[in-house]
């Protein structure tokens, strides 16, 4: 098993964000034991939002009062923010007689005091720069408090393990993504990166997303697209976790990076299916130990096709966590380390419902919806495109003949599963006998419909497919989709 520690790795993540470049101000030494600051920093950026307009601007989007150390900065802060509200351009009178109005003029350290900050400031235009001081201590001080209060709950006894990191996680989630540096753009730099962007893809006729390996499936999607939330739903043992493993190994193949979360399965089971997929060996005759030395049609015995499939899975970079019951913070948190470590092109997780909630269980639907929000929105901070395999209601077996075929209501549990994903995708097989009682041939190739019933950005249809169970594998059919929707 992949051991990962989210804790570690997000601490490391933020450290490494260049939080160490700047240390406690030269008006103290180590000796005194005080948190990470820097007072000239503090100063020069109160100083250049009474000088310049657009300095004051970029510092209000950036900094919070609670960023400064120096208690009197923030009462200085808090005053030139209340002016900005108040659409007045901070400056010596106007800064002065707000603080003598909220009687914090002693506090902030005085009119003088006041006076002298825009002399300290050497440049204006380094404000963005003297910000990133500022917040960057502060985010140590925080990252330094937070170790405390770890160690006090850890230390009273009054909380479980999990309650504490569940807590730890979420705080240092929080620090993790901080404050966008820039939140907006304007359409003409969106419209220009955009152009760049379809120029080079139209040169080389590439998709704009990543290739799913099933070229009718791409012409749908065309790939699957960086920051989308991509629902792969189906009853239980209709090839979800096949399917989605033959997406991580198709575009692992690919030189693509992979993290693949498995609620549900072992490593060791997810290793036996991608390598007797990817060798076309029989899972049943791997796990009885009963490789055959007997040469097939192609000239290949088992003994070869294990190794052609040992081969393939030495060549990608496909990152498996299987750890049973996270909530939805820890598995961002692992997502996030192992896209740190090794960065990562896409993220599979099997499977939605069993992701823990932390409400109880009758509030379930609400858990989900939460869930769902919450694997979109890391889609959208890693900028890659997250599947996520999801049950259907047991309503569909109650139902006759074109009535069986998945609906968008189907989903399990939430309405807000439809609502989040950008596409939401169906496996559809009819393998009963006329009693209705399931029929499974391991030898024999299963027709299958792999159904976009939904797709924010493009078309939505039916993907005709073969499940090849004895290899856990889906292939494309040569047969045309049976049917196809713009529902």
């Amino acid at each position: 098993m992949l051991e990962l520690f989210p804790l570690k790795a997000l601490y490391c993540q933020t450290l490494g964000r260049g939080l160490m470049s700047t240390r406690t101000s030269s008006a103290y030494t180590d000796s005194t034991h005080l948190p990470p600051h820097n007072l000239e920093a503090e100063r020069c950026v109160l100083g250049c939002c009474l000088m310049d307009r657009a300095a004051l601007l970029s510092v209000i989007t950036r900094v919070r009062s609670d960023d400064f150390f120096h208690p009197p900065h923030r009462h200085i802060y808090e005053a030139i923010t209340g002016l900005f509200n108040d659409n007045i351009q901070p400056d010596y009178i106007s800064l002065t007689n707000a603080l003598i109005l909220s009687k914090h003029l002693n506090d902030a350290g005085g009119a003088d005091y006041i006076a002298g900050l825009t002399n300290v400031v050497p440049s204006v235009r380094n404000a963005e720069h003297y910000c990133s001081i500022v917040c960057e201590n502060a985010q140590m001080r925080r990252i330094e408090r937070l170790g405390k209060e770890m160690s006090s709950f850890a230390g009273e006894g009054k909380r479980t393990l999990r309650e504490i990191l569940d807590w730890s996680s979420n705080r240092f989630l929080e620090l993790l993504e901080g404050r966008k540096e820039k939140s907006y753009s304007s359409i003409s730099e969106a419209g220009a990166e955009f152009g760049r962007v379809y120029s080079e893809s139209y040169e080389d006729k590439s998709l704009p997303g990543i290739p799913s390996g099933y070229s009718e499936l791409d012409k749908l999607l065309l790939g699957f697209q960086p920051g989308n939330l991509i629902v792969l739903a189906a009853r239980p043992s209709q090839g979800k976790t096949s399917l989605a493993l033959d997406f991580a190994r198709e575009i692992a193949t690919a030189g693509k990076s992979v993290a693949f979360v498995s609620l549900e399965m072992s490593q060791e089971e997810i290793v036996i299916r991608m390598l007797c997929a990817a060798g076309q060996l029989s899972s049943y005759k791997l796990k009885q130990k009963r490789l055959s030395d007997k040469r097939d049609s192609m000239g290949l015995t088992d003994w070869d096709r294990l190794k052609i499939g040992l081969d393939a899975l030495s060549s990608m970079s496909v990152y498996v966590d299987d750890t049973s019951a996270l909530t939805l913070t820890e598995l961002r948190a692992r997502v996030k380390a192992i896209a740190l470590e090794h960065g990562l092109d896409l993220v599979i997780i099997d499977y939605l419902q069993l992701i823990d909630g932390e409400l109880g269980g009758e509030f379930r639907v609400q858990e989900v919806s939460k869930i769902s929000r919450g694997l979109k929105a890391l889609a959208r901070e890693l900028k890659v495109p997250v599947i996520a395999l999801s049950q259907l209601s047991r309503n569909i077996e109650r139902r006759q003949g074109f009535g069986k075929v998945p609906q968008l209501s189907d989903l399990r549990e939430s309405g807000a599963i439809e609502q989040d994903a950008d596409v939401v995708m169906f496996i559809h097989r009819d393998v009963k006998d006329e009693e209705g009682k399931q029929q499974y041939d391991y030898d024999e190739v299963e027709d299958t419909q792999l159904i976009v019933a939904k797709n924010r950005n493009g078309e939505v249809g039916w993907v005709q497919l073969e499940f090849l169970r004895k290899f856990a594998t889906f292939k494309l059919s040569t047969e045309p989709a049976k049917r196809y929707s713009r529902d």
